[in-house]
């Protein structure tokens, strides 16, 4: 039986032309960054080409960015050391209602001990109600945090006028990019961005490793204490290999950004406008175009969500509910619920996000599975 994997969203295959540029530094060019010899040497000059090349395709400076081990740890370094360094200024902070859990998680945590919070509105199309956030602004509002595209509907939030709005304010503002860096075009200068979060594994390069890019003169505590790596700010040995893998991935990711778009669109308005015409009670969840067309989220109204998946993933399509999965069943995702979804049809949609791999037949043979097995299941 062929498999079909349509869960790119949650992470990608690593790039072979990304392993072939990381093996080296796994063996021959092992040193650590932090050591004063040859080996040493030689390490640091690699990892600072990497920054360098990083920072051009994200339209930021060397030193305004910062490795890290992935979008999460990211997200919790801007929220947490933003808060942390700048209480003084207060200690109100405002995040989309359908953030990432990285975000949303950490917000909690900076809840719990004495920050305040507020969950801005998010429209039925899965964009961020910008009056909502502009009346949820305070005085002491410190920090805003809204992702450049959500990870299960695929809508593109405007932060360059979110960036703006909250700069009117003298407010910072960070914005988790894991779903897009090397899908939409990213200039943070250019956007007025203040933190950015990037994760590897989103955009073909390896897991375990992603970078923070801070503004100038952006103020964060340290997240992680320890050695001088980093500039003094993030603690730990530098993983080289990984970095080398993630500069790889972003080039190739940023260069041919256009071709991926080209890719994903065509198949996957193939896939909506099939769908929608050989199947009754289905609807997309989220802006039609104001998204990135790899990740689609479909509603299959009166079907539990969970059945679905597991007669898919029988049979060899890998797709997801894009929510988090606890004690064996699948909760209504948080994105949806936030979007005005009740619970019933929360729990009715997967997440189809694809590739450039993905070939019509793949959607051909995944549609005549999806038009067999749908009208078969039982309404709720």
């Amino acid at each position: 039986m062929s498999k079909v994997y349509l869960d790119y969203a949650a992470t990608t295959p690593t790039d072979e032309d990304v392993i072939r540029a990381m093996t080296p530094y796994f063996g021959e060019f092992f040193g650590n960054a932090s050591s004063q010899h040859a080996f040493g040497r030689e390490a640091k000059k690699t990892i600072e080409d990497c920054r360098e090349s990083m920072a051009k395709d994200i339209g930021c400076d060397p030193d305004e960015l910062y490795f890290t081990s992935g979008a999460t740890e990211s997200d919790n370094w801007a929220l947490k050391g933003y808060c942390f360094a700048n209480s003084h200024k207060g200690r109100h902070i405002l995040i989309s209602a359908f953030e990432h859990h990285a975000v949303l998680n950490t917000a909690l945590f900076l809840q719990k001990i004495g920050y305040e919070l507020d969950l801005v509105k998010v429209t039925g199309e899965g964009i961020i109600d910008l009056e909502d956030l502009r009346s949820k602004i305070r005085p002491d509002t410190i920090l805003i945090s809204v992702m450049a595209v959500n990870n299960e509907i695929g809508t593109i939030q405007p932060i360059a006028e979110i960036a703006h709005i909250a700069h009117e304010h003298n407010i910072a503002f960070h914005s988790d990019g894991a779903q897009a860096v090397g899908k939409l075009y990213i200039n943070c200068h250019e956007q007025d961005i203040d933190m950015l979060s990037i994760s590897a594994h989103k955009f073909a390069g390896p897991k375990g490793v992603g970078a923070l890019y801070i503004k100038k003169g952006i103020v964060l505590e340290n997240l992680l204490h320890g050695g001088a790596q980093e500039r003094a700010k993030r603690g730990g040995t530098t993983a080289t290999p990984l970095i080398v893998g993630m500069a790889q991935a972003m080039r190739h990711a940023v260069q041919y950004r256009a071709d991926h778009v080209a890719a994903t669109t065509a198949i996957g308005e193939y896939f909506l406008t099939t769908l929608f015409s050989r199947l009754n009670g289905v609807a997309l969840n989220g802006s039609r175009y104001q998204r990135v067309p790899d990740i689609i989220n479909i509603r299959f109204d009166g079907r539990l969500n969970s059945a679905l998946l597991s007669l898919m993933d029988i049979n060899g399509y890998m797709a997801s509910a894009g929510a988090a999965c606890q004690a064996g069943t699948v909760e209504p995702s948080h994105v949806l619920l936030a979007m005005g979804l009740d619970e019933a049809r929360a729990s009715s949609s997967i997440r189809f996000s694809i590739s450039p791999e993905v070939s019509v037949k793949d959607v051909n043979d995944l549609l005549d599975f999806i038009c067999a097995k749908v009208p078969r299941l039982d309404k709720n």
